[in-house]
């Protein structure tokens, strides 16, 4: 017992994990704390033939990090394994031994196969953002800061600029943002005090009207929510349906235009598009009633305008409100989602830079007015160096209304491009809590201790590859797979297609006990494993 407990402890560590307590609850832990989590237990086994699917292992790391996790990566491969890597990082790509690349854009301008090959060269990105001067009169002065591993630390942070916390994981970046500074602002506004335990004291705080601070935290897990409902627009596109005169003769009011309301939503599936997990035979997954589906705005139907890119909506509408937000969430790279769009669904970089339109949206008179600040955590989180470089336009903007942000980050085009830079260290856990460094980004490159300034030098240590012993690995055993038994065609889509083409020229009655629809061939299989020995009658309904 005892090997096995210092077997994962070892694990743990080589996950760069050394500075958790084991009493750490994981609903605290961050999404890259959570990846190499997961990764530290596999590193326990020891099978070979595996195949490992790790969509964005950097996500919460720095350079210095990611380094120790590739090594970690490799050793797995190395083992007679087989990985497969979701990644924007470069360190990640120039490690690979074959690369794919998609795009050559988003959404419907996405899904090629653009590169494939053992390697790719990369141009150099330039410092693209011109850099705003430090005002060191305007300031926040942080004296005697204490939270967890930061111990009596002074700190300024300049304000109406871009401010980076930079750092290894577990350095301090969180604790010095989220647990001394936005909570003793949020209680100075409030009543005018602040925790002098954490901080002794903060000079011109009263500078400071406002705090928007966006997390890393999921924005809907409900099916129910959709991108338009999050951004709260959903409202002003029902209004537009209301308005014309067909739905006034009907007398549609805003609820008969929503999923979420008996007026409107499918009768059999309540809007939700499905019943038990297949698709539902009422709507065909349009969630509305066909009457209402009936309603048209400029030839398209609502369900028609929730699917929509969009890029296209913007040609559609008038308001001024809906202008704003579609170009909004233009400027921030996601023309390609649509409003209909479950968030959910959406990827970390997605939700990102939604939850930074919503604000920009909702808020735009208020942030005009200046004073805001905002504290974003790993923006860049999904994001290319493409992406990364629509933001600086949005942060230009906030900040030329005299407001300040703050970005905790490990990305080194965001550093590089950021007004002031503090980097917390040197390490993780006890061995961090300390400032390494304060100041522009030209005078970081001068700093011989800091590990973002080896990162951005390039001067990392490398880490030797171990190989593991072929001879004390196994392959797993995995049952084999019972490939349904039943005729081609029911497992191509263009069966599919006779069903919908079948529905709006008749009706079907159903019991919903002895029918089964599926939208795709996956869910037909999936359907068709759960089955013992069963006799299926499939839809008839064939020329």
């Amino acid at each position: 017992h005892h090997k096995k407990i210092l077997t994962i402890l070892e694990s743990l560590q080589k996950a760069t994990l050394e500075y958790l307590t084991l009493d750490r609850t994981t609903d605290t832990l961050s999404g890259g704390e959570l990846q190499r989590l997961k990764l530290s237990l596999e590193l326990n086994n020891e099978y070979k033939g595996l195949l490992y699917i790790l969509d964005e292992p950097s996500i919460g790391l720095h350079s210095f990090n990611n380094d120790q996790i590739i090594h970690l990566i490799k050793n797995l491969r190395d083992k007679g394994n087989t990985i497969i890597i979701s990644e924007h990082n470069q360190n990640y790509i120039n490690n690979s031994d074959y690369i794919i690349e998609l795009g050559i854009g988003s959404g419907d301008l996405g899904g090629n196969v653009i590169f494939t090959g053992k390697t790719k060269k990369f141009q150099d990105t330039e410092n693209i953002r011109k850099k705003i001067k430090i005002d060191l009169n305007n300031t926040l002065e942080l004296t005697s800061v204490n939270a967890n591993n930061i111990k009596n630390e002074n700190f300024v942070i300049p304000l109406h600029c871009l401010t980076t916390i930079s750092g290894v994981s577990g350095s301090g970046k969180s604790s010095l943002i989220h647990k001394a500074l936005i909570p003793n602002i949020k209680q100075y506004i409030a009543d005018k005090s602040i925790d002098k335990s954490v901080i002794k004291k903060i000079k011109n705080i009263r500078k400071i009207a406002a705090v928007i601070e966006l997390s890393q935290s999921q924005i809907g897990i409900n099916s129910r929510s959709i991108v338009a409902t999050y951004l709260n627009i959903f409202d002003e596109i029902r209004n537009i349906f209301v308005s014309l005169e067909i739905s006034k003769e009907f007398d549609f009011d805003k609820s008969h235009f929503s999923f979420n309301s008996a007026e409107g939503s499918c009768e059999s599936c309540a809007g939700l598009g499905k019943l038990n997990d297949n698709l539902c035979s009422r709507c065909l997954g349009q969630r509305y009633k066909p009457e209402i589906l009936d309603i048209k705005y400029k030839d398209l139907n609502i369900i028609e305008i929730l699917s929509s890119p969009l890029s296209e909506l913007s040609k559609i509408f008038d308001s001024e409100k809906l202008k704003f937000a579609f170009e909004t969430l233009h400027k921030l790279g996601l023309s390609h989602i649509s409003l209909g769009r479950t968030t959910p669904t959406l990827s970390g970089g997605e939700a990102q830079r939604l939850k930074l339109a919503k604000v920009l949206i909702s808020a735009s008179d208020k942030i005009k007015k200046g004073s805001f600040l905002f504290v974003l955590d790993e923006p860049t989180t999904g994001l290319s160096n493409k992406d990364i470089a629509k933001l600086y336009s949005i942060f230009d903007e906030i900040i030329a209304h005299n407001n300040s942000i703050i970005v905790i980050e490990h990305n080194l085009e965001i550093i590089k491009n950021s007004d002031f830079i503090i980097d917390m260290g040197l390490g993780s856990g006890s061995a961090g809590g300390k400032q390494i460094f304060a100041g522009d980004y030209r005078n970081l490159l001068k700093n011989k201790t800091s590990l973002t300034t080896k990162a951005l030098c390039k001067k990392n240590k490398k880490i030797k590859p171990s190989k593991p012993k072929q001879s004390d690995l196994s392959y797993k055993k995995y049952p084999d797979p019972k490939l349904p038994d039943c005729n081609q065609f029911y497992l191509e889509q263009n069966h599919f297609k006779i069903e919908k083409l079948f529905y709006k020229n008749y009706s079907v009655k159903t019991d919903n006990k002895n029918h089964k629809y599926f939208k795709t061939k996956k869910d037909l299989f999936s359907f068709v494993d759960s089955l013992g020995e069963a006799e299926i009658t499939f839809n008839p309904y064939v020329a």
